[in-house]
């Protein structure tokens, strides 16, 4: 019985003597990275990160780990442990930056959202660098509220941000909110006549109002039971002036739409627009 006692507490003391410290396995590990031995080197973080309390941050091992991880192609163990880290509060942006194209190759927005909220809190030098991350994200989301507010964040003190403008648009137009959408894209006209989005829109937009209240002013012509040559010749007049205001600006849009992105809709919509105003020449352009 004595014997026995003796024999397991010398095993457990060679096991103690023998055992490594979390530093002693970070440091062997950070040599085999150096010399390129990724198996050998995840071996280590694995076993270091098995010595890891809840409690304690040791971010880097975790990151480290998940370094190796990727350059061994296990892209799912490499993403566990770079989440653990910036769970743990790296502040390596690189580390941000892995996380996110692992997530983002997954479609995992979430996780790209974490990753980018981490570098917006940790990494000043990069605000806007994630800011804008984090608005690509949104918009991809259609989710208006966080797009508009990520977007606005930027614009608070970038107040011409040709790509905060472009995302607050966008936004408003998911909340539906199109007048305002339209005041946003104008900004952003303003500021880079060549954006196509912003053409797009405004183009559909005068487009699409002009075609409203040429319908309502015919269905206000039609409701009169026998009208004179007088009304005919105002209904006109008035429909020609609609058409200079909303249809007019709307071709300068959209041609320049047609120039850079060629459609079937843009052209279609061209010559409508064309032949509304009576210009039959520049109509065909677009037959």
């Amino acid at each position: 019985m004595t014997k026995t006692i003796f024999t397991t507490a010398l095993l457990f003391l060679i096991t103690l003597l023998s055992a490594q410290s979390i530093e002693e396995l970070e440091q062997s590990a950070g040599e085999k990275m150096s010399n390129a031995d990724y198996v050998g080197a995840l071996t280590d973080f694995k076993k270091a990160i098995e010595l890891i309390s809840e409690e304690g941050s040791h971010s880097t091992t975790y990151a480290y780990a998940g370094m190796c991880a990727k350059e061994l192609g296990e892209n799912a163990l490499a993403k566990e442990y770079f989440t653990e880290s910036v769970k743990r509060g790296i502040e390596e942006p690189m580390i941000f930056d892995e996380l996110a194209a692992i997530a983002k190759k997954e479609k995992d927005y979430a996780t790209q959202i974490m990753a980018y909220q981490a570098g917006v809190e940790r990494s000043p030098a990069d605000l806007q660098k994630y800011q804008l991350k984090l608005c690509s994200v949104y918009k991809k989301q259609k989710d208006g509220a966080q797009l508009l507010s990520a977007a606005e964040a930027i614009l608070a003190y970038d107040a011409q941000n040709t790509k905060a403008l472009e995302y607050k648009g966008t936004a408003l137009q998911y909340q539906k909110n199109m007048k305002e959408a339209y005041a946003v894209f104008q900004e952003l006209y303003a500021a880079d006549p060549e954006n196509i989005n912003a053409n797009i829109f405004l183009g559909n937009y005068s487009y699409q109002v002009g075609k409203s209240k040429l319908a309502a002013a015919r269905k206000k012509y039609d409701a009169i039971p026998n009208p004179t040559r007088v009304q005919w010749h105002e209904n006109n007049e008035k429909s020609m002036a609609i058409m200079e205001k909303y249809y007019r600006p709307a071709i300068g849009y959209m041609e320049y739409v047609y120039s850079e992105k060629p459609s079937s809709s843009v052209k279609k919509m061209l010559f409508t627009m064309y032949t509304k105003l009576g210009e039959k020449e520049k109509a065909t352009l677009y037959k």
